[in-house]
């Protein structure tokens, strides 16, 4: 059995596949460099989109013998399918937010394929748990290795953000620096508000000014740190957010960090706020926080106390205000926070939340593709 692993993305380069440090800089894609391993353990031929595309054009493979896995509607899984290939798994982690044209044909995209691992903002099109899976799906986040020694309680700091800085709302704004490009670009997803029902749905549940008034709070009484691409330019925000956080981020802002789990490990708080509520859609976030060993304020999809243990994490939700969110997390002592870090390692211990690991998610497909 051959795989071709298809995306536009380049972190499927072929000279890259097998690394995981390489698939750290891509959440969510580290379960690539773990299914090469166990693709080649249990005897699979396995090559990224372009070069199983040149071996098939070659004669070196079959198409008939390839197993396309598919990032998304990616050229290569189209043009191997062409050639005969067989299309296995299509899946998309990234939210309809950021990839509407691709939820808006997911039907006639999807259908060819044995398996989808897409969320949706149709009920009836999410394929949150495939029916042919061993175990459920979840969202791919962290190395089973990757597990961080705990810094002790009283050593930390207060609170963190990593997070890139972006903003879409359906709401045309005037941003804080003018410039054509930008004022293109927004144009563009204004309107797509009219072409696309899945990012008209999407920016509806925008997440980005909640974030923004979380991060304006606790940045005005210097507690929290921010990091993540994009702090140090506020020229895309609205006028009114450029003027509010620019006055009060001076000297929080530490740019991009190298190590996220290790920049969380080091902090009692961190932000966990999704780009958009969805339901069954939770990211790396929340999962992020419990590998470093760090509380968690999350606020995104309306059903993760279902799958989440209510314990081990702060659902900003809950809170009739961020004053009122202040005060309760002022109010936890050593002992309250080392039991809810505690819940949050245990839930990463079971085997709901070791389905979150990139080598769970590597088995699920090796798993399927031997019932073939």
């Amino acid at each position: 059995m051959k795989f071709a692993l298809c995306s536009d993305n380049p972190v499927f380069n072929q000279n890259q596949l097998a690394s995981p440090d390489w698939c750290r800089r891509f959440p969510g894609s580290g379960w690539a460099s773990c299914f090469y391993d166990q693709a080649i353990a249990s005897n699979f031929e396995i090559a990224s989109g372009d070069i199983a595309l040149a071996r098939v054009k070659s004669g070196e493979w079959n198409p008939g013998d390839i197993y396309v896995i598919s990032e998304m509607d990616s050229k290569d899984a189209k043009a191997l399918i062409d050639f005969g290939a067989k299309p296995f798994l299509m899946n998309c982690f990234e939210a309809p937010l950021y990839a509407p044209r691709f939820y808006d044909q997911l039907i006639s995209d999807s259908s060819p394929y044995l398996h989808q691992w897409v969320y949706a903002e149709n009920q009836a099109k999410m394929q949150q748990v495939d029916s042919a899976l061993p175990i459920p799906l979840k969202f791919p986040s962290y190395y089973l290795s990757d597990l961080r020694n705990l810094y002790p309680w009283n050593d930390r700091k207060w609170m963190v953000l990593v997070a890139e800085n972006k903003y879409k709302v359906a709401q045309l704004f005037w941003p804080a620096i003018f410039s054509l490009k930008d004022f293109l670009r927004q144009m563009k997803y204004w309107a797509m508000q009219f072409s696309s029902p899945s990012y008209r749905a999407a920016i509806r549940r925008s997440l980005h000014n909640q974030r923004l008034e979380i991060i304006e709070y606790f940045l005005s009484s210097g507690r929290l740190d921010l990091y993540g691409s994009g702090w140090g330019n506020l020229g895309n925000l609205p006028k009114k957010w450029s003027i509010r956080l620019s006055r009060i981020i001076k000297g929080r802002y530490f740019g991009r960090c190298d190590d996220k789990l290790e920049t969380l490990s080091q902090y009692r708080f961190s932000i966990c706020f999704e780009n958009m509520k969805l339901a069954g859609y939770m990211t790396e976030k929340i999962i992020d926080c419990f590998v470093a060993g760090v509380i968690p304020i999350y606020l995104g999809d309306p059903n993760v106390n279902l799958s989440i243990p209510q314990n081990a994490y702060i659902d900003a939700r809950t809170f009739s205000s961020l004053t009122e969110l202040d005060k309760y997390l002022q109010s936890i002592d050593q002992g309250q926070a080392n039991e809810m870090i505690e819940s949050g390692r245990d839930y990463l211990r079971s085997q709901s939340g070791m389905l979150h690991s990139y080598e769970a998610f590597a088995k699920n497909i090796i798993q399927l593709a031997q019932q073939c």
